[in-house]
């Protein structure tokens, strides 16, 4: 899937995230109608892909966050 900023929504969840990758980043405050704040689009922006694989290798098995929250 191409690099693409994507609204990720569920009954339990909701962040923005990466459409080539595992990063997300969660908007709190955001209404559905909105678009992504400066902020969130700023850092997807700046993030690398290649540290957030969607498939982590063995010894890492979870991949890091993209907001450090």
């Amino acid at each position: 899937m191409a690099r693409e900023l994507l609204w990720l929504e569920n009954s339990s969840f909701a962040a923005w995230g990466c459409g080539a990758c595992n990063w997300i980043m969660p908007d709190h405050g955001r209404k559905i109608s909105e678009k992504a704040s400066a902020s969130v689009r700023e850092a997807f922006d700046k993030h690398e892909c290649a540290k957030f694989p969607r498939h982590p290798s063995a010894k890492n098995k979870r991949p890091p966050r993209g907001c450090g929250l």
